[in-house]
């Protein structure tokens, strides 16, 4: 009798965040009053605050000094740096609040997903083959390194990048749940 006993829900279209059809990637969610939404194929990223209006657009190209061949996350790390998860690239872009480009992080890795946890940024790679073997690893000082998670192993190697695809949820204080979305029943 689950629906019996459940309140219908109301969607109310939201004006501010009307991109005229644009596609959204990923959204991360920051803290109880910012949240950041990759829109791909428009090569932005926004900003937005708790009255649901964008606060930030980070515009990017596909190449040159801007370049994100190929976002595939975003997320704000301390309210100042926006990082872009560049799939083919194997890196993260980094830009400021007002779009200027900050750097390059090189992985060695194509990143799946990126969500801000405390002061680093946690990172999610698409596992290929045995590209890496850290099912999550972290950027804080200049430095990458892998967080202990193992990836699962199938020899299908189709099923072994399904299986390994997760998502990253943070707390304010930067303890992070990471969730395995198919195959494995299992979270860390």
């Amino acid at each position: 009798d689950f629906v019996d006993r459940s309140e219908l829900v109301h969607c109310t279209p939201v004006p501010s965040m009307d991109r005229d059809g644009a596609e959204i990637g990923k959204i991360s969610i920051i803290d109880d009053t910012t949240f950041v939404v990759l829109y791909p194929y428009d090569r932005e990223v926004v900003v937005y605050g708790a009255d649901l209006s964008p606060r930030h657009v980070i515009p990017f190209t596909e190449s040159g000094p801007t370049g994100v061949r190929s976002p595939e996350g975003a997320t704000l790390l301390d309210d100042t740096l926006v990082v872009v998860a560049d799939q083919f690239g194997q890196s993260l872009r980094l830009f400021d609040l007002s779009g200027r480009d900050r750097g390059t992080v090189d992985l060695g890795f194509p990143p799946d997903r990126v969500q801000a946890a405390g002061d680093e940024v946690l990172v999610a790679p698409l596992v290929i083959a045995s590209m890496t073997r850290g099912l999550v690893h972290a950027w804080h000082a200049g430095r990458v390194e892998q967080l202990g998670v193992a990836t699962t192993r199938y020899p299908d190697s189709g099923l072994n990048a399904f299986a390994n695809f997760v998502t990253l949820s943070a707390f304010p204080d930067g303890r992070t749940v990471v969730a395995h979305q198919f195959v494995v029943p299992f979270a860390y």
